[in-house]
């Protein structure tokens, strides 16, 4: 998304945006309405931030910045007053079935970073339910600094080109070579609630 159209908010004091939960990133020809709809997603800033902060040892990330939005999560950048930034993602409603794809999400990227150590950011906090204080599921990580690929790849050379190829493909590799015994989602046991 690029950096005009991304939408700022400081709750200092609280303060709530309509764009934060709706989506502006898309139009539609046809729909348009409903499209919209699909993807509203009303939720608590503060209590994020309050989380958020929580998480890096402040009281509270006053600094909140809708970051990226696709059809299925609403991505923010917080802030914290000691500079620690975290990235959270927010669900829509038409992301999946509520709770399994939060949860699996988390699993997935736990199983990436923690078992076949993939450069997959930290998560760092989750709620797989709406039934929280932000009144939204919601998965907070650390953010990981750098440049994004689609930034430099026209300019890259040819040896460059093959090089970040050939990362990809090991990180592939590495993925496609675990022996999974059935087929399915991964959850953490303790998201399950009994259910197998």
């Amino acid at each position: 998304m690029p950096a005009s159209s991304r939408h700022h908010l400081s709750t200092s004091p609280p303060a709530f945006r309509e764009e934060f939960f709706r989506n502006t990133s898309r139009q539609w020809i046809f729909n348009e309405t409903d499209r919209l709809n699909e993807r509203y997603v009303k939720f608590r800033p503060t209590e994020l931030q309050r989380i958020a902060g929580e998480v890096v040892q402040q009281d509270y990330c006053p600094d909140s910045t809708k970051f990226a939005e696709g059809g299925f999560n609403k991505v923010f950048l917080l802030r914290a007053n000691n500079g620690r930034e975290e990235i959270a993602r927010i669900p829509t409603p038409i992301a999946g079935p509520p709770h399994y794809t939060t949860a699996s999400e988390v699993a997935t990227r736990n199983f990436l970073r923690s078992v076949l150590k993939l450069p997959v950011p930290e998560v760092l906090a989750y709620s797989t339910t709406s039934n929280n204080p932000v009144g939204a599921e919601y998965i907070l990580m650390e953010r990981v600094k750098g440049e994004s690929l689609s930034s430099r790849w026209l300019s890259l050379t040819t040896d460059e080109t093959k090089d970040i190829m050939k990362q990809i493909a090991d990180i592939e590799r590495k993925i496609f070579d675990f022996y999974f015994p059935t087929y399915g989602s991964l959850y953490h046991k303790k998201d399950l609630n009994g259910e197998t």
